[in-house]
Order: C-alpha cells, then structure tokens, then sequence
C-alpha cells in the first residue's frame, strides 16, 4: 500500500477493507493520529481512546463507508472531529458544573456566612505570612498560582523533596491555625 491515494478500488465490495489491508494502515497511521491527538488534547489516555475509537468506527462501517480521499486525510480529519466532539462536551458537562455551583452558593450564602469567611480568608492570610519565607513561597506558588512541585522546584532551584517538605510544614501549620480559629468561634 505505497499509494494509498484511492485505497478503494471497488466500491461496491463490502470486502474492500480486509484484515490485512486493515492491520496495514493501522500500523502506518496510529502513532502519527495518536501524536497529533496528544498534542492537542495534552492527555495522552484520551488520545488513546480517540485513536482506538477512529480505527474501530473505520473496521465497524467499512462495509458501507465510502472515502473519496487519501486514507491518512480521512483518518486525520476523523481525529480532529473527535477531539473538537470531546472539548464540546466537556464545555457543555462544564458549563452546567459552573451554572449548578453558582446556583448552589447564591442559595447557601448569609450575610453571615460571608462575614465568617472573609474573617477565615484574612486570619489564613495572616498565618501564611507568618510562615517561614521558603515555606510561604512554596505554599504561594501551589496553592494561590496553581504550581506543580516539579515547577516549584524548577523555578526554586530546588529537589522536589525539599518542596514536597516545604509545602507540608506549611499545610500542617496552616491546617493547626485553622482548627483552632474554628473551634474558638
């Protein structure tokens, strides 16, 4: 299969895709889909998923499927119609997440209930500037910016360890602070 701009000599054979055939386009097209896949999705087991999902739609329809085109054009533009299928989904599951909390929290917040955690807010403000300053920049980064400990260390020239040790004494720290602002109220 060299040229395989009109893989589909026979439109009119329901065989027109046999194993063999099969296995050798599967094997020429999987790494490249499942490439272009992840670098779109940055997640590597969904791109698995949309591969696996594009090779047995095309094994499962191959008796009625008619493909005008070169066969690694329409596998290619199989894989973006998946991903754009998922990140749609996922924005609709999303959206109603976002909608279903802000509903939630207009329904449960008091007058009260907001005084007490902008008092909690401030009072766990406070007690991370008292921490020790690498303690208080590890913290910062994971919690407030959204860091990983391997971008912490990064940026901190640091071992992992070290963060992982930094961001525990804090979160100990912090989680005692917090016990006792809360039984105290």
């Amino acid at each position: 299969m060299k040229n395989q701009k009109l893989i589909f000599p026979d439109e009119g054979n329901p065989n027109w895709l046999n194993e063999e055939q099969f296995a050798e386009i599967f094997n020429q097209y999987w790494k490249k889909i499942l490439s272009y896949c992840i670098s779109y999705t940055h997640d590597k087991e969904l791109s698995l998923e949309i591969v696996q999902e594009i090779f047995c739609s095309l094994w499962e329809r191959r008796a009625n499927l008619t493909i005008h085109v070169n066969i690694g054009h329409y596998l290619f533009r199989a894989a973006k119609l998946q991903i754009a299928a998922h990140y749609r989904t996922q924005r609709i599951r999303t959206g109603h997440d976002v909608q279903r909390q802000h509903t939630f929290e207009e329904s449960e917040n008091t007058t009260e209930e907001s005084i007490y955690f902008k008092e909690l807010y401030s009072f766990v403000q406070h007690k991370v500037e008292a921490l020790p300053q690498r303690c208080q920049e590890v913290y910062t980064m994971s919690r407030n910016k959204g860091m990983t400990i391997p971008q912490i260390a990064q940026l901190l020239a640091l071992s992992e360890k070290t963060v992982e040790a930094h961001l525990s004494k804090a979160l100990r720290t912090l989680r005692e602070k917090v016990r006792f602002f809360i039984t105290s109220k």
